[in-house]
């Protein structure tokens, strides 16, 4: 079986449409194959589900301290904010400011999760 590119995009989309919150990296995925076959404009129309989304996970990082302590999913956010600010310019004040809050509040969450005694997570 011959490998199919055209299938990658058709497999992201399905990911993130049927999983987006199960990982921050399957919307980051569906957004650079987008991109990356030259369909940003579809991206584009579905603007509000991306920043709906984009927006759960940013409450999840500020409410669930296991969010940040047991994934890679923070830095994934990182990521993915980057990607947003430069396909939606009209929002992108508003992506860098909240992206640089999660990290803020993270890096908290962090510094307190190494100060304790090993053995201790919570």
């Amino acid at each position: 079986m011959m490998f199919d590119p055209s299938g990658s995009l058709t497999a992201a989309e399905e990911a993130f449409l049927l999983g987006r919150y199960n990982d921050v990296s399957i919307m980051t995925d569906y957004l650079v194959a987008s991109m990356n076959k030259g369909q940003s404009d579809k991206i584009t129309k579905m603007h509000d589900l991306v920043l709906q989304t984009y927006e759960e996970f940013r409450k999840a990082f500020l409410a669930n301290t296991h969010f940040i302590a047991l994934s890679s999913n923070l830095e994934e956010f990182d990521t993915l904010s980057k990607y947003l600010e430069r396909l939606y310019p009209a929002d992108a004040g508003r992506i860098k400011s909240e992206d640089a809050a999660v990290l803020a509040h993270a890096k908290q969450v962090r510094d307190v999760f190494s100060a304790r005694t090993p053995g201790f997570l919570w």
